[in-house]
């Protein structure tokens, strides 16, 4: 019997992703998303524990700071968890 047919843009699309593949088995651009967003939640941790002890310290604009720039990460894990399911939904599609 014949291959099965695939249509050119996915067939292209598959030939892409082979190219791109981290040393783990993940594609590189998935790998570095999963990557930002591991480290982007390891900082919100980290901000709250540093606002938390400038507080008890005294220190407001301090801890203001920390704050701040935990909300900053927060919103970077939002994006990077939002962009992290559509890469994923994309590979699922091109390898049906």
């Amino acid at each position: 019997m014949g291959t099965a047919y695939r249509e050119p843009q996915k067939e292209i699309s598959r030939q892409k992703m082979k190219m791109a593949i981290h040393p783990s088995g993940i594609r590189g651009d998935t790998y570095d998303l999963v990557s930002t967003l591991y480290h982007s939640i390891e900082a919100v941790e980290i901000y709250g524990k540093y606002a938390e002890d400038a507080e008890q310290k005294g220190e407001n604009e301090l801890s203001t700071f920390f704050k701040e720039i935990q909300e900053q990460e927060r919103r970077r894990v939002s994006r990077a968890k939002v962009l992290l399911e559509e890469r994923l939904s994309q590979e699922r599609s091109l390898l049906e």
